[in-house]
């Protein structure tokens, strides 16, 4: 279609070379604006970490060896028992180190996020170590002022294979970390299944991620990166994947999980999920039966507690103990679910501006 102003040239008639001159001259400015919008983006890097004292250096390192240099990068350091406080000490120079007393992932981001000075925050695990043009790529998406939040793929170490690609979340807590196809009926507020970003590889214009309050402290182990994102998205903002932002994942043993991945404390897994879905259900009534939807994880939780008895993982002590905290872990995540989230006090944007921004959004 042409625009007033736009002389009409017939089919096969090349333009003038004056005219043609101007739209590339145009083209190329807009493209240089771009890039000088990009470069000039603030990016404040965030790590959280507790006891990895043998892979953080690692994570810092990559963090600190990028084509976008990072405006800083937080180290946010657990009650860590082990030499993480003395490795990350070595950093100190080029680093911010900030230590907590709580063993919780919800909060240590939010520490991070609220001791951030950049305009963009990103995230990498302290079991991981971005790619030199990861921030590079990230900045790119953020040259949309509409959008909130951008993450990209994360590969296993050891095997080169991805992990996490193209996630989106049911509201019941169904998880897809390979979602294939379009990508339009998981970003629109409301959405059901939505998208989301990995965790150890997401990032947020800082605006935005306070806009919902930040991370929900509640939910020690997963369900947290989901949950900012769906916030997020029913806000109005948009999420993008980037899959040339890439991280390696290198899976460390922690407190839930051992170095295979391999669920050795349901506790904390079970009761995110709960928490997940039973405050889904009391804000919108999504799912209808959240009892019925954690119930079915119980019984595949507690289905693999036998299985890894009968493989020699556990004995009938250890199964005992696995099946008792599967299901105080249900017990505690539904309590703690039927309960408003919490919201930790950031100086975030006025009501106004957030209205404002689902507004334009929206028209965007």
């Amino acid at each position: 279609m042409r625009g007033p102003g736009w002389p009409c040239i017939p089919a096969g008639v090349t333009a003038p070379r004056c005219q043609t001159t101007r739209l590339r001259k145009s083209r190329e400015g807009s493209r240089v604006a771009k890039i000088r919008e990009t470069t000039a983006l603030r990016v404040s890097v965030v790590i959280n970490t507790l006891n990895r004292a043998q892979c953080i250096a690692a994570a810092i390192d990559g963090s600190l060896r990028q084509t976008h240099p990072a405006a800083e990068i937080i180290v946010v350091n657990g009650p860590s028992t082990d030499s993480s406080t003395s490795v990350i000490a070595e950093f100190r120079d080029r680093i911010r180190i900030v230590d907590i007393p709580q063993a919780n992932l919800g909060i240590s981001r939010n520490v991070g996020l609220s001791s951030a000075k950049g305009e963009i925050v990103a995230f990498v695990d302290d079991d991981a170590v971005p790619e030199p043009n990861w921030l590079e790529h990230l900045c790119t998406a953020y040259t949309d002022e509409n959008v909130g939040a951008a993450g990209g793929f994360v590969i296993d170490a050891a095997s080169g294979e991805y992990q996490w690609q193209v996630c989106t979340c049911a509201r019941a807590g169904e998880v897809n970390t390979n979602t294939q196809g379009s990508l339009d009926g998981f970003v629109l507020p409301g959405a059901d299944p939505f998208l989301y970003l990995a965790g150890c590889n997401m990032s947020f214009r800082r605006s935005a991620i306070l806009s919902v309050g930040g991370f929900d402290e509640s939910l020690e182990y997963g369900y947290d990166d989901a949950e900012a994102c769906m916030r997020i998205i029913d806000l109005g903002y948009r999420i993008r994947v980037v899959p040339e932002a890439k991280v390696r994942h290198s899976p460390r043993a922690n407190d839930v999980r051992d170095d295979a991945m391999m669920l050795r404390d349901p506790y904390k897994a079970l009761a995110s999920q709960a928490i997940f879905v039973f405050r889904n259900s009391a804000e919108r009534g999504i799912p209808p039966d959240p009892e019925a939807v954690i119930g079915r994880q119980l019984i595949n939780i507690t289905r693999h507690g036998h299985a890894l008895a009968q493989q020699g993982h556990l004995n009938a002590e250890t199964l005992a103990t696995y099946l008792a905290r599967s299901q105080q872990g249900v017990v505690d995540g539904t309590r703690i679910g039927q309960s408003p989230r919490p919201m930790r006090a950031f100086a975030a944007p006025s009501m106004l501006a957030q209205v404002v921004q689902l507004f334009r959004n929206m028209a965007g």
